[in-house]
């Protein structure tokens, strides 16, 4: 299955948007967005994903890194 997503270029431009997010880890890669980690905690339980941190944006590299990550 192949996701294209609107409006995005290039995978920089998606890292970029999730900046200051509370983002899930299925157990293949970080899906979703929330404004608060209560919000993606629970989530990410009814959900049944593995983890959740928060991505921070770094424009050197043009990913994001995850700290502060609580796994489930």
């Amino acid at each position: 299955m192949t996701v294209t997503y609107v409006g995005f270029g290039d995978t920089r431009a998606l890292e970029m948007e999730y900046d200051g997010k509370w983002r899930i880890h299925n157990g293949s890669t970080w899906v979703h967005g929330f404004e608060t980690k209560a919000e993606a905690l629970f989530w990410c339980e009814k959900w049944k994903g593995q983890a959740v941190a928060l991505a921070i944006f770094n424009p050197e590299t043009g990913l994001n890194s995850y700290t502060d990550m609580t796994f489930m």
